[in-house]
């Protein structure tokens, strides 16, 4: 693991090497279909979203990347699994259009979603998920720890 040089722009963000990952991305945002200032901000949300992408399959070009919704207390599956950075990419700027939120979320239904998409990955690819919440709460429908420390 190292920290590769950066610009004045870019965030720090650790890159591995000799290895493939799979990551799966929980995507809920409590910000979509407010006023046009909070707009702004998922705007500039999926926009950060676009850059990690890019620099994820720059940093390991051999993983794969996949998306997972949140909203009215289930999960859903927004995209399949994927190694290919320009359909990522691609469907990260159509998210704002094809995906609204609404509801609670459920952190525990994406997580135990994740862990049933992942556990079909082979034995030498890192499992890796990633949360992104624009809200403080959820609505699980039993305990998330134990969830969690599968």
């Amino acid at each position: 693991m190292y920290d590769r040089p950066r610009s004045q722009t870019e965030s720090c963000v650790c890159y591995f090497q000799g290895y493939s990952a799979a990551l799966l991305t929980n995507y809920y945002d409590k910000l979509h279909g407010l006023k046009f200032e909070i707009l702004k901000t998922v705007t500039i949300i999926l926009q950060i979203l676009e850059n990690f992408v890019d620099a994820f399959f720059d940093a390991n070009p051999m993983s794969q990347l996949g998306w997972i919704g949140m909203r009215n207390k289930m999960a859903e599956k927004l995209s399949e699994m994927s190694g290919n950075p320009r359909k990522q990419i691609e469907f990260v700027k159509s998210m704002r259009s094809k995906y609204t939120c609404g509801g609670e979320p459920s952190l525990q239904n994406a997580l135990e979603m994740a862990l049933s998409t992942l556990k079909h990955m082979p034995t030498h690819t890192s499992r890796e998920v990633l949360i992104i919440m624009g809200s403080l709460t959820t609505c699980d429908p039993g305990d998330i720890t134990q969830t969690i420390k599968v």
